[in-house]
Order: structure tokens, then sequence, then C-alpha cells
């Protein structure tokens, strides 16, 4: 009697360079989308998505070129995808917030970014321990909807000068978490 014959696809060499560089790399694109997205259940279903459309586009890419930067552009489109779809719901971030966010996690010169429970709790008290004015720009920039332009000429501040206080204060949040979180605060 002969063994049954098992339908085990082959693939070829193409296939097999997707898979070896999405399995090296599906953590940083993971830690990248989580960075985006504050529901687990939704940055799961950007990622599945994400993985779909970079097999879709893998042909696209140019070996020996950057994987993580090119997954992570994928990644941004789908995310803003998901938010269109999603605009319904009361609460989600503003588009400034997720630009801030993705270029603060490309220029950190993290490979990952670890989205916990600490991280979460440090940026709550580090927002906390910012100075009233911070915080109400902040507020404004990431709560409002509104443009910086729109925020800086009703503060009555120059746009160039409110986008500087804006990176500093994005800055310093991050320099106060990595504080907090390094030293287990």
């Amino acid at each position: 009697m002969n063994s049954p014959t098992r339908n085990v696809p082959i693939l070829d060499e193409h296939s097999r360079a997707f898979l070896r560089l999405y399995a090296r790399h599906e953590h940083e694109i993971y830690a990248y989308v989580m960075a985006m997205v504050p529901n687990w259940a939704d940055a799961d279903e950007i990622m599945q998505e994400t993985c779909v459309r970079l097999w879709e586009q893998f042909a696209k890419f140019e070996p020996g070129t950057n994987f993580v930067a090119w997954a992570r552009t994928v990644a941004r489109y789908m995310v803003l995808a998901f938010r269109k779809r999603t605009a319904r719901e009361r609460v989600h971030f503003s588009q400034a917030f997720i630009d801030a966010l993705a270029e603060e996690v490309k220029s950190s010169g993290h490979q990952s970014v670890d989205i916990s429970d600490q991280r979460k709790s440090a940026l709550v008290e580090c927002v906390d321990e910012l100075p009233k004015h911070s915080r109400q720009l902040l507020y404004s920039v990431y709560h409002t909807n509104q443009s910086i332009k729109v925020i800086a000429e009703k503060l009555g501040r120059p746009l160039a000068g409110t986008y500087q206080a804006v990176s500093r204060i994005r800055k310093a949040l991050f320099r106060c978490i990595t504080g907090k979180l390094a030293s287990g605060a």
C-alpha cells in the first residue's frame, strides 16, 4: 500500500525570499504598527492586512535594500487605511499624532519598539510632569484635529516656533519615557 500523497506546496525562490525576510522582521513591523495603534486587536488586524499587502507588492521590493523601511512604509499606509475605515469611532488619534509618532519611532534608531503597559504608564507620568502650557499645546495639536497653523494663529505664535515647541515636547517626552523605563520607575 502506498503512503498518502501530501499536498505540500513547493515554494519558488521569490516566495522563500519573502518568507525569510518577513519572518526575520515581523516583530519590528508589528512594533511599528503598535506604536501607531493603541488597541492590540486593531494592530493584529492591521498586521494581517499588512502581511497580505507586502506579499502582493513584494515584486516591487528591490533585493538588497532595507526591507524593514519598505515594510514600515506599507504598514503606515495600512494604518491610514484602517483609520479611514474606522473614522466613525468616537475616539482616535489625529493624523498629526500618527505622523509624529511614526517619525519618532523611525528617527529613534531603535530596531524595535516595545509598546507595553510600562511604556504607557511612563507616557502618562511624563505628560503629567510637563508644564501646563506644554500639556495644553499637546492637547491642541493631538486632540482638536486642527492644523498647527490654526493653533499657532490662535495662540498668537509664529508657525515655525509652534512646530519647534511641539518637536521639543515630543523629544522631552521620548527622553522622559526612555529614562523611566531604563530606571525601572
